[in-house]
């Protein structure tokens, strides 16, 4: 309401909005290309390509916007991980963040190394340190923490997506420096109960 628009005029106000739900992204997909809608987001990487080609619609990709998004925490209270910074430090760079992204992201996504921070926030500096992909020094990082060869460990995760899809890939990295993964995909609320109570490896 306070922005001029490309004619240089005031921008209209809106004489009003209707949001509704849709749990079923195909819905949306098939009402937004109708016309039936007029926005929808978080619309799932494989269907952007298909919203880019058409004529009558217009993507927008926001800089601060994460939709798939991996929060890996470690237990640092019991089992591998504690007091282990090094396993912790393998973990980070068996991690390839680009892969990841190109995979699972359909040529739109784009890798982000610190959790939560991306570029165009507030104090984001490129220049921190960070966990780069370096299968190498991760093989060497698992044998300087104590397992020569490698370990198994337990990746708890929610049964849903995209998180599945994160975590095999996630999986094949630390697969490949000796951090053996097996996941352990369970309903959200028993997902949530298992971590809270301290009983997990890596969340």
């Amino acid at each position: 309401y306070w922005r001029m628009g490309a004619d240089g005029k005031p921008l209209p106000y809106l004489d009003g909005y209707s949001w509704r739900y849709r749990p079923d992204v195909t819905v949306s997909m098939i009402e937004l290309k109708s016309g039936a809608m007029d926005l929808a987001y978080w619309i799932p990487e494989k269907d952007l390509p298909s919203i880019k080609a058409n004529p009558d619609l217009v993507l927008s990709m926001l800089t601060w916007s994460s939709r798939i998004r991996g929060n890996i925490n470690f237990n640092t209270k019991k089992g591998p991980f504690q007091d282990n910074l090094k396993l912790r430090e393998a973990a980070w760079y068996a991690l390839d963040r680009e892969g990841i992204g190109k995979a699972l992201g359909f040529g739109f996504a784009k890798a982000h190394a610190y959790p939560l921070w991306t570029p165009g926030m507030l104090g984001y500096d490129e220049k921190l340190p960070r966990y780069d992909f370096d299968l190498n020094k991760a093989k060497q990082l698992v044998r300087d923490a104590g397992f020569p060869n490698g370990l198994d460990v337990m990746l708890t995760a929610i049964s849903r997506q995209p998180d599945l899809s994160i975590m095999q890939a996630v999986k094949a990295n630390w697969d490949a420096v000796g951090i053996r993964t097996t996941i352990d995909a369970l309903e959200r609320t028993a997902a949530i109960q298992k971590t809270t109570s301290g009983d997990f490896e890596i969340y």
